[in-house]
C-alpha cells in the first residue's frame, strides 16, 4: 500500500528533484489523499486488533494475567501543516508518506 500511494504522490509532484522525490505528499482534500488516510486508519486499527489477539493468546497460553497493555503499531501516517516558503501561508492537510 505504501508503494502505491508513494507512487501516486511522486506522480503528483514531478517537479521535485530526484533526490527528494521520496518526500512527495498527498493533499488530504484530494481523492488519493482521502483514500490513503482512510486506508492507513483501517490498517492501524487492524494492527492494533491483531496485537490484542496475539497478546491475549500468549497470556492465556502462559497462564498469566496481563497487568498493563501498550499499543505501538508501525502502520501509521500523520497530518502536517507547513509554512510555504516563509510566506505566512500554511498548506494544511498533507499526508507525509
Amino acid at each position: 500500500m505504501c508503494e502505491e500511494y508513494s507512487r501516486r504522490a511522486m506522480e503528483r509532484h514531478p517537479d521535485l528533484p530526484k533526490e527528494h522525490r521520496h518526500l512527495a505528499w498527498l493533499p488530504l482534500d484530494s481523492a488519493d489523499g482521502a483514500e490513503y488516510w482512510a486506508a492507513m486508519e483501517l490498517m492501524g486499527r487492524y494492527a492494533a486488533a491483531n496485537h490484542a489477539v496475539i497478546h491475549r493468546h500468549v497470556a492465556e497460553h502462559l497462564g498469566v494475567e496481563v497487568l498493563a497493555g501498550i499499543e505501538n503499531h508501525h502502520n501509521f501516517a500523520w497530518k502536517e501543516n507547513h509554512n510555504q516558503y516563509g510566506s505566512g501561508r500554511f498548506a494544511k492537510g498533507r499526508i507525509s508518506l
